[in-house]
């Protein structure tokens, strides 16, 4: 077992090799604060934002992204859940900014690439309201 004070960082060794840092921990192990504003349409993936007010009131220490596929598109099916990180490739991921009152999801001017389902590269998604894309942050 781990003991540490409330929003510390700790850590953890696995060898030389391989070390992680595990941040944001949370009095008595647990999130004391869930926000998880209404997921939005995405109606275009370039150069654009999509802000969630969170109503956690302090910034989160971890926010999760996802779009949730409303009409086929690289090959995913209705209703499939994808789990999106921040990244910079080329122009083409997405920066997640996080303040007290809101997390903004930017979209570069060079569109965002996701995966495709079914392996074999990634697709450019243009939108078309295909995609519909949401956040939960903790704190």
């Amino acid at each position: 077992s781990i003991t540490v004070a409330p929003y510390s960082a700790v850590t953890i060794a696995k060898s030389a090799a391989a070390v992680w840092s595990v941040f944001g921990l949370l009095a008595n192990n647990s999130i004391s604060r869930r926000g998880s504003p209404a997921a939005q349409t995405v109606t275009d993936f370039t150069d654009v934002a999509y802000t969630f007010a969170h109503g956690i009131i302090v910034a989160p220490t971890i926010v999760t992204v996802k779009l949730t596929c409303l009409s086929t598109d690289a090959g995913y099916a209705v209703n499939d859940v994808v789990i999106i990180a921040p990244f910079a490739l080329s122009n083409e991921g997405f920066s997640l900014l996080i303040d007290a009152t809101n997390c903004v999801v930017r979209f570069p001017s060079g569109g965002f690439q996701l995966a495709n389902k079914g392996g074999g590269g990634t697709t450019a998604l243009s939108a078309a309201s295909k995609w519909e894309l949401s956040i939960v942050a903790f704190a």
